[in-house]
């Protein structure tokens, strides 16, 4: 059971990893101004 629990916690951290990098670059590749949105 530790084991699963494991592995859930870093597939999860690996998400949030992932989608924060993506996020980042979205906003810093698109034109304007991010506080305008």
């Amino acid at each position: 059971m530790r084991r699963y629990v494991a592995r859930r916690v870093a597939a999860f951290v690996a998400t949030l990893v992932f989608l924060s990098a993506l996020v980042f670059v979205v906003v810093r590749v698109l034109p304007g101004d991010p506080a305008a949105l």
